[in-house]
């Protein structure tokens, strides 16, 4: 049987935009590409660019926008071109503003997007909640906030 694409053919990465710049990121760390889940559950102590958690298929995973984990500029709100790209075997998944595409290897000069890994966007996002580091998304908890707060309904004393 012949194959329907020869081998340097065939799709390995999904390119996306987010920020204004194109990317790309290998389809075997692709788990889905969906609508971005709304609304999303806040994350104590977070900030953009995590959105929050969000229920995806049975798994709590973080939304998170891309954009701004990579330090670019941000589009406010979604459009009717945002998805949502999880990664595989992980509990996170970053909003792009657009999918535009598969590609197979080399890119032409002058339109190669930047190559993203997920092992790359986890230790963004390792770094972002480092309470040790706190970069753009950890809020540190005051330092005159009680350490037992009390419950929100009445004592039964």
């Amino acid at each position: 049987m012949t194959p329907l694409l020869d081998e340097q053919d065939r799709p390995t990465h999904l390119r996306f935009v987010a920020g204004g710049r194109g990317y790309e990121l290998p389809l075997a760390e692709v788990g889905e590409v969906a609508v971005p889940p709304s609304p999303s559950a806040r994350i104590p102590r977070t900030r953009a660019p995590i959105r929050g958690a969000v229920n995806l298929r049975g798994r709590v995973i973080a939304l998170v926008e891309l954009a701004g984990l990579l330090e670019r500029p941000t589009v406010a709100g979604d459009s009717e071109l945002s998805r949502a790209i999880h990664l595989e075997g992980t509990a996170m998944a970053i909003v792009v503003d657009e999918v535009t595409g598969f590609s197979a290897g080399q890119a032409p000069e002058g339109d190669a997007p930047q190559r993203l890994s997920a092992a790359d966007l986890l230790a963004r996002m390792e770094r972002l909640l480092n309470p040790q580091d706190p970069g753009l998304g950890y809020v540190p908890p005051r330092a005159d906030a009680p350490l037992s707060p009390e419950p929100p309904w009445p004592s039964a004393s």
